[in-house]
């Protein structure tokens, strides 16, 4: 099975185009930026591949990228292309946000994202008064949750409860009133 190799990557150039809260205006310290970043690296080294491969078994979408830059800043909301992840949290909640932008990445590869899009639709559409942010995160919520008991299942109450934004915390909520197991099969299993 192909996957994607991951390039971290530090660019002054991308870090000084966007526009922080007042208080995230100023970068950490080289000396924690560079543990940060050093942490980070060695737990993408140790478990990124199999993260990689099992997301890809999980949802049945192969990787059809051979590499996926993902650029490291602070205090900027993490998405997904081009992946973009905040150092300025803990570690293991910074490598977590990273599995789910790559979760999001899987699925929005153009193939993949048709080879879904049906069942995806499908599938929130049975929900019409939910916010949309909300909804559209269960698929990707319910993916992490079976990925992480697979492969951390010590953490996967830490994946529920680190989310403080009201749409993340929704979908979180129907993805247990589900069931993880089943959403994965409804939106990603033909």
């Amino acid at each position: 099975m192909k996957t994607p190799t991951i390039e971290f990557r530090n660019s002054w150039i991308y870090n000084a185009q966007w526009k922080r809260p007042k208080r995230l205006q100023l970068p950490p310290s080289k000396k924690d930026w560079q543990t940060r970043e050093r942490k980070l690296r060695q737990l993408w080294a140790k478990h990124g591949r199999a993260i990689l491969r099992t997301m890809a078994t999980v949802t049945g979408l192969p990787w059809r990228e051979e590499r996926i830059i993902v650029y490291l800043t602070w205090g900027v909301r993490p998405f997904s292309d081009p992946v973009t992840i905040s150092l300025r949290a803990d570690v293991f909640s910074v490598f977590e946000t990273l599995t789910h932008e790559l979760i999001h990445r899987i699925c929005s590869e153009e193939k993949n994202h048709a080879a879904i899009r049906r069942r995806w639709k499908n599938f929130i559409g049975k929900y019409p008064k939910e916010i949309p942010v909300a909804i559209n995160h269960v698929p990707i919520h319910a993916v992490h949750e079976v990925l992480w008991r697979k492969l951390f299942p010590k953490r996967v109450g830490t994946i529920k409860s680190s989310l403080r934004l009201t749409p993340y915390v929704r979908s979180w909520k129907i993805v247990d009133e589900i069931g993880a197991d089943t959403v994965v099969k409804q939106v990603f299993k033909k």
